[in-house]
């Protein structure tokens, strides 16, 4: 339209007058489209809304718009996603020993740059009562560190044994993102080189009502919500990470989320492990020794590796145990892996099923935000466990809990800062009586000075 009209200009004296209304002519024809768009696919509140806003508010939620792939939405709206009954056998894990030898061929790995790190910490610290990122929290530690530091200080311990950087890639949230990045850029990135940390934006989906309509966030934007932890896979290959791995030779992938406070990143024994036996995930679990505990656990489902939720273990294979007594079923995730690149290129291009979670979602009524006091609608989300279906094969490696797994998700009581900072106080004790060192019980060793007790002599 704009074309012909900018054509008919060079042929007539009334130039301005003919483009003004040419330009008059191209907005109606937008909004024409916007509405005819939205009927299509039935989002009446939304067009409505549409009606009641000025100009330049309309542009506005127009860019908003233009971020959600409808035809995406009323497909999962529209076709709730099925769990179809498994067989579910379990799986054998090689549990971990006093031997070094993975450490070291892990060690060697990482020299030759062939490992990357991938960190998921896109949540917020909401339920632990703390206003901003989750990585952002102090524990209570002596040094008052926060989640992000203790980790990061570790890949520096690491460097300190390799002479190697490996590069840390963090997928942040939408809403937590610009904070995560400042809170790093005014901790001087806690002396990481920075062309080493490299931050993304995990992707998003609208929340949507029980009646099908998406919900709004305010005047002008849609309530969008990130699309679970199985979403890292596409927003790895949407950011050009994935090819850039690729073409900095990395073999070896370790991806884990925020949430353990005690967290071996980069663990060079899972490293190592991974090479020996050359699988497509390699995953780390503890041992699970109450049968009713609440715990993802590591599995085959019809023949092929998953994670089997707590809910799906009927109550004879929950309770079932082997020749020595322990439980049969018993690999509990810990959501630590290494995936190889190859692999983990092929799980940016499946095509996962979506699932739907009964929400209390807050909206935008054209008026007023509303806070939901009972779940109203949906989150689509994607989980990165339903990728296991397509690996050829997965390896266990069984750690000890109280050296590898403590979670920071309730404010109190289990997985909690408390538990947190005892299990990590606990393990640095045990390191200085090790060596012979009469510190008390409440001595925090430097993260950057021994990975995992070493050095302190």
């Amino acid at each position: 339209i704009e074309t012909y009209f900018l054509f008919l200009c060079k042929y007539f004296n009334k130039r301005l007058r003919i483009y003004y209304r040419a330009a008059i002519l191209y907005n109606k024809l937008e909004v024409i489209y916007m509405i005819e768009f939205l009927t299509q696919y039935k989002q009446h509140d939304l067009i409505n809304h549409y009606h009641s806003l000025d100009d330049t508010d309309k542009k506005l939620f127009e860019e908003s718009l233009q971020e959600v792939d409808f035809k995406l939405i009323q497909s999962i709206y529209n076709n709730e996603h099925h769990v179809e009954a498994s067989e579910i056998k379990p799986i054998q894990s090689v549990k971990l020993s006093q031997d070094d030898s993975y450490f070291n061929n892990g060690l060697k790995l990482i020299q030759q740059n062939k490992t990357a790190v991938v960190l998921m910490a896109g949540g917020q610290g909401t339920r632990l009562g703390h206003h901003g990122p989750k990585g952002t929290f102090d524990i209570g530690l002596p040094s008052h560190k926060s989640l992000f530091q203790i980790q990061c200080e570790r890949l520096i311990c690491l460097h300190s044994l390799t002479n190697t950087y490996i590069t840390w890639y963090i997928m942040t949230s939408h809403d937590n993102h610009d904070e995560t990045v400042s809170f790093f850029e005014s901790n001087n990135y806690f002396h990481y080189p920075i062309e080493h940390i490299k931050f993304f934006k995990q992707d998003r989906l609208p929340l949507v009502f029980v009646d099908g309509q998406v919900a709004l966030k305010g005047p002008t934007e849609v309530n969008l919500a990130a699309n679970g932890n199985g979403g890292v896979f596409t927003s790895l290959k949407n950011s050009g990470i994935l090819n850039e791995m690729k073409h900095n030779g990395i073999q070896y992938v370790y991806l884990y989320g925020i949430d353990n406070a005690i967290a071996k990143v980069c663990d060079p024994t899972l490293i190592g492990f991974a090479d020996e036996t050359q699988n497509d995930i390699i995953s780390k679990a503890v041992e699970k020794t109450d049968p009713d505990e609440r715990v993802g656990l590591m599995c085959y489902k019809n023949g092929k590796p998953g994670i089997v939720e707590y809910s799906e273990l009927s109550d004879q294979l929950r309770y079932m145990r082997d020749t020595e007594g322990k439980l049969l079923y018993n690999c509990g995730n810990i959501l630590q892996h290494v995936f190889r690149l190859d692999f983990l290129e092929k799980c940016a291009s499946i095509d996962l099923p979506y699932h739907k979670a009964f929400k209390k979602i807050n909206y935008f009524n054209g008026h007023n935000y509303v806070e939901a006091k009972e779940p109203n609608g949906f989150k689509f989300e994607l989980f990165m466990f339903d990728v296991f279906n397509y690996a050829n094969d997965m390896s266990v490696l069984l750690v000890d809990r109280e050296k590898e797994f403590t979670p920071v998700k309730n404010a109190e009581g289990n997985d909690s800062p408390n538990t947190a900072r005892e299990m990590i106080l606990n393990e640095h004790h045990r390191w200085l009586k090790e060596n012979n060192l009469g510190f008390n019980n409440d001595t925090e060793v430097d993260f950057k000075l021994s990975y995992k007790g070493e050095n302190l002599k």
